[in-house]
């Protein structure tokens, strides 16, 4: 017997829907989009996934009932939708930012008893295996970690019509579009540590930030080490974390879900720094 299947509403048909939420949901067995619904007629698109168009009025409680929502329009215009969806106590799933400013962050979390969110990339086996290893010490303490991420593709690598080249709608920069999935990782990660901000800095273009460098002091009990992330679209950085413990260093691409964790030795001997001991 089929089991029954989850109902899933899809606000927003824009290219993100068109191109990885459709194709992607409508490949899940289990799974049944409900409708996708925008302020623009979407029936074209919807006909094509053999689901229900639904055109957004002025009243959020006319849409269909489903059991997840995924809100894949921009941040500046998703507060009603989360609300609406809260009070039906309906799961949301929402494209990144889940919030553009440090107010609106703290206004979520007074909402914690009916609104609870996270990022998904801390649920990558990546980030899982990083955490065993740490907590296991097999390979010594934790001294260092390393943090880089993007590559030289301009303000926000994205078309002159894209809206997130529009301040207002999008939040912000590459902290919010890229480094809010790394900085959930690192408080998933060193949840139990004390930091301490060393070093910042940050470059913007036309009110977006552009480039980050920040330095911290991690603490837990007796364990201390440094932390740095650099984070560009206008540097010529290889994504990669590296995590050095006193036996070893742990090299992986923190973004990518299906990344390994590649294991090298450490050495007094630079020549012998980066020799390639296993790959988990």
């Amino acid at each position: 017997m089929n089991s029954k299947k989850v109902k899933i509403g899809i606000i927003g048909a824009g290219k993100i829907v068109s191109f990885f939420h459709l194709p992607i949901l409508s490949s899940i067995e289990d799974a049944q989009i409900a409708y996708l619904a925008d302020v623009r007629d979407p029936r074209i698109l919807a006909r094509a996934h053999r689901t229900q168009a639904v055109t957004i009025g002025s009243s959020l409680e006319a849409l269909p009932h489903c059991d997840i929502a995924l809100l894949a329009i921009p941040v500046a215009v998703r507060e009603p939708y989360i609300f609406e969806f809260a009070k039906r106590g309906t799961y949301i799933f929402t494209e990144k930012p889940f919030a553009p400013t440090v107010e609106l962050h703290k206004f979520w979390l007074s909402m914690t008893n009916h609104i609870t969110c996270n990022y998904h990339r801390v649920l990558y086996d990546s980030i899982s295996q990083i955490k065993r290893l740490m907590q296991s010490k097999i390979l010594g303490k934790l001294r260092e970690v390393k943090i880089c991420e993007g590559g030289i593709i301009g303000k926000t690598g994205k078309g002159k019509e894209s809206y997130q080249n529009n301040l207002e709608l999008s939040g912000g920069g590459i902290v919010i579009e890229w480094g809010c999935h790394t900085f959930s990782q690192l408080a998933y990660l060193f949840d139990q540590h004390s930091p301490t901000i060393i070093d910042a800095s940050a470059e913007y273009q036309d009110g977006f930030d552009v480039d980050l460098h920040a330095e911290w002091q991690l603490r837990c009990d007796a364990e201390v080490f440094s932390l740095s992330y650099d984070l560009s679209v206008v540097r010529p950085l290889e994504t990669r974390s590296d995590f050095i413990f006193d036996n070893a260093r742990v090299s992986f691409d923190h973004t990518r879900a299906d990344a390994y964790l590649r294991i090298y030795e450490n050495s007094s001997d630079e020549r012998d720094s980066s020799r390639f001991l296993l790959q988990l």
